[in-house]
């Protein structure tokens, strides 16, 4: 009887421990962040936000200046230390009712990658890629898809992972797969993006044919004889993305 009651003890003892260490884990981040844009809420600019998005989503309709300071304060006050609390305050912001809860997660993730180990962030921003639901979210996670790979010791693993998602049944995903190349410049893989863009070159979908051009254009700031050379080459490419890589 003793000793089950001392292994009674213990257990509840290990429960409550690992409810203390999950409490942890759960940052106020999200919590804090979400007061702020009550307080803020114009629904006038909210109502035009998402008609230009065509989104059923809820917006608070904050300015992006404003947006960006809520957040900025929140982890200030709020330090964030582990992968796991970080990625656990990501996701929450992610899964939140709010668009701006979604565009602070972004922000987050722009701003605290170089923080964490690139094994940990790459699953991370990849389901976000995955699960973006316009532009305005995707651009922002794509850029900083971008901004890690560049130099990274996994770059044959990265690429790997930019070619299946060209092939993505989700365009945005396809968008993601060019617009990842955006701020490789000198160390830009010109191969693989000749082909992702011949890939996709055909698509009528706006958003990919803007994504070529877009990239083109920030690869000409690099090598724009390759850049002049490759729209001459390529008759394939939509008048939008040609406009767009020659601006």
């Amino acid at each position: 009887r003793m000793l089950r009651g001392v292994m009674s003890k213990r257990s509840i003892e290990t429960k409550t421990q690992a409810k203390s260490s999950k409490r942890k884990t759960e940052s106020v981040i999200p919590r804090v962040i979400i007061e702020q844009l009550k307080e803020k809420e114009d629904p006038d600019r909210a109502k035009k936000s998402a008609n230009y998005l065509k989104s059923d989503q809820f917006f608070y309709g904050l300015l992006t200046a404003d947006r960006r300071k809520i957040y900025k304060d929140a982890f200030k006050t709020h330090p964030v230390g582990s992968f796991t609390e970080f990625n656990e305050t990501v996701n929450t912001l992610w899964r939140g009712k709010s668009r701006e809860e979604m565009l602070c997660a972004i922000d987050a993730c722009a701003d605290h990658w170089k923080r964490y180990d690139e094994d940990e962030m790459m699953p991370l921003l990849e389901s976000l890629v995955r699960t973006a639901p316009h532009w305005d979210c995707l651009d922002g996670l794509a850029s900083t898809v971008s901004r890690l790979t560049k130099d990274s010791h996994q770059r044959k693993t990265h690429e790997a992972m930019f070619v299946r998602w060209k092939t993505d049944d989700n365009f945005w995903v396809r968008r993601a797969s060019i617009l990842a190349h955006l701020f490789h410049g000198d160390k830009t893989n010109t191969t693989l993006l000749s082909e992702t863009i011949c890939d996709l070159a055909h698509e009528k979908e706006f958003f990919v044919r803007k994504a070529i051009g877009w990239v083109l254009r920030q690869y000409a700031r690099t090598d724009p004889d390759w850049v002049r050379s490759f729209v001459a080459e390529n008759d394939h490419l939509s008048p939008l993305s040609k406009k767009e890589a020659l601006k």
